[in-house]
């Protein structure tokens, strides 16, 4: 820190600058604020209540189209409630049956609140949602050893689930509720 002088009380301009004239600048913006502010003074305590003619207002303050993170010391809780869904699951877990063709695992479900696929098996296999599921695109590919594919909350589709994969016999797992 700089040594305090008449423009700067509190030494509070780092002395390490090496620009002269940036520092000379900082220095005399800091001078001009000091003597412009009412009851202030090189060796006076200056209240800010305005920061370009905006009002300094301490706490939090409302944004339009804020999502809040912290939430200051002085602000009021806001209760947060949940209610999970309570319900059964239906099993739709088996093999593939015959290899390279779709087979469906749940029918159409307008109220399905949960949709769970694990693939049990070593190869891939395919889901879709209201026709046969194909080895590529558009179906949604759940890759080996336990990947799974979960549908829950916000949205869900009611359609029917079909699945496919390369080979006779693999294995996956699947819920709905």
């Amino acid at each position: 820190m700089a040594a305090p002088n008449s423009c700067d009380p509190c030494g509070c301009i780092p002395g390490n600058i090496s620009n002269d004239v940036f520092k000379q600048s900082v220095l005399d913006t800091l001078c001009q604020i000091i003597s412009n502010t009412s009851g202030g003074g090189a060796s006076s305590a200056v209240n800010l209540i305005q920061v370009g003619g905006a009002n300094i207002t301490l706490g939090q303050a409302l944004m339009a189209a804020s999502i809040p993170v912290v939430i200051a010391s002085n602000q009021s809780t806001l209760p947060v409630s949940f209610t999970a869904a309570a319900g059964n699951l239906t099993d739709g877990s088996g093999t593939i049956t015959t290899g390279g063709t779709a087979q469906t695992i749940f029918a159409l479900n307008a109220s399905r609140k949960y949709l769970y696929v694990q693939n049990q098996s070593t190869g891939n296999l395919w889901i879709n949602f209201g026709t046969n599921a194909v080895q590529g695109q558009p179906s949604i590919l759940i890759t080996p050893n336990g990947a799974s594919f979960v549908m829950e909350a916000s949205f869900l589709s009611g359609q029917s689930v079909t699945i496919i994969g390369a080979t006779t016999g693999q294995a996956f797992t699947a819920k709905q509720g």
